[in-house]
């Protein structure tokens, strides 16, 4: 005789509450849930469903963020007997933005701002 319980998916692996990255950096947001059947897992972004072609299983990977890749990702877990979200805020930092100034700056000022703000904004990340 075989006894087969069933039971609704549970995260081993949850999202954390939020994520920074820099722009034109790499993400990889990865979720894992165990239940029985095996859970299905699906990934969006805003409340919308994320083509399966940018995913494979719990891992979602985008290969360069940008400011439009800010927002709230979901990983969604179903089976049968039931269903679980994590959920996280992902935040993209470093956007520049021109500024026009009506004043001469010699060239090398204006590299050493660049890096400066640039080693500030990673400092932040951790």
């Amino acid at each position: 005789m075989f006894v087969f319980f069933t039971a609704p998916p549970t995260f081993t692996k949850a999202l954390p509450h939020s994520v920074q990255a820099l722009v034109g950096s790499r993400l990889s947001l990865d979720c894992a849930a165990i239940g029985n059947p095996t859970p299905t897992i699906t990934w969006l972004k805003d409340g919308r469903v994320i083509p399966r072609a940018n995913y494979q299983g719990g891992i979602l990977s985008l290969p360069a963020v940008t400011t439009r890749s800010a927002g709230l990702y979901a990983c969604h877990a179903s089976n049968s007997e039931g269903n679980v979200s994590s959920v996280t805020e992902v935040k993209i930092k470093g956007q520049l933005v021109p500024v026009c100034l009506d004043v001469f700056v010699p060239e090398d000022a204006l590299i050493y701002h660049y890096i400066s703000s640039l080693l500030h904004q990673t400092k932040q990340l951790y």
